[in-house]
């Protein structure tokens, strides 16, 4: 039988793991809420989502394996000639690092949009391809983002994450208008993609001039 003291370290040790394991994943996600509300179009986060997941599994595993071994004098002692240790440590440096990136990120760009107080401005942009994915935080949440083309220069395609809300109604070869914002660190950032129902009912109108609902929209 277990002794009670046992018992009572283990709790005490996995319930701190636990507390520092989900810490990481709620400020991971509220990152990507903020990546969602204020986007920018950004190849940089592209290139880091889908390594989120693995850098938060790899967190957690070296903070349970330094509070396993960090009352071991003999590690300790070998802390610095332990070539396996040593590259255990610049793991860790490169997943923290990596969620540091994610989330400091986020705040820029929460702080960007937030501060901002300049008028939102239209832009007209073209869907090329909504395409998915998913990032794995705890859970694995699917994400969607498209391909935009701007009509003056057809050839650049820019990224951008979609609200959920936003998945839902649009679909790739739509033409859309993009309410876009100066931003207070003069980085442009995104409020609100949506349907360009101006250029449909133009297009029903020249076929129907009668149609009430093109002309109403």
């Amino acid at each position: 039988m277990i002794p009670l003291w046992l018992r009572i370290v283990w709790c005490t040790f996995w319930s701190l793991l636990t507390f520092k394991h989900m810490l990481l994943v709620a400020t991971c996600l509220w990152a990507l809420y903020i990546q969602m509300a204020f986007r920018v179009p950004s190849r940089l986060l592209f290139l880091i989502i889908p390594w989120i997941g693995t850098a938060l599994s790899l967190l957690s595993l070296f903070f349970f394996l330094k509070q396993l071994f960090s009352h071991s004098k003999s590690d300790s002692e070998e802390h610095s000639q332990n070539p396996i240790r040593e590259s255990l440590r610049v793991l860790e440096g490169g997943a923290g690092l990596l969620v540091r990136i994610f989330i400091y990120y986020s705040l820029f760009l929460y702080a960007n949009a937030k501060l901002d107080t300049s008028p939102p401005v239209d832009q007209t942009a073209e869907i090329a391809a909504i395409t998915g994915g998913e990032i794995e935080l705890h859970a694995p949440i699917p994400l969607r983002w498209a391909n935009l083309r701007s009509p003056t220069d057809p050839e650049k395609v820019t990224r951008v994450l979609l609200r959920w809300d936003e998945a839902r109604k649009l679909w790739g070869g739509e033409s859309v208008v993009l309410q876009t914002r100066r931003g207070y660190f003069r980085l442009p950032w995104i409020a609100k993609i949506e349907r360009d129902e101006e250029k449909y009912s133009r297009e029903a109108l020249a076929l129907s001039p009668t149609a009430t609902a093109a002309w109403r929209n």
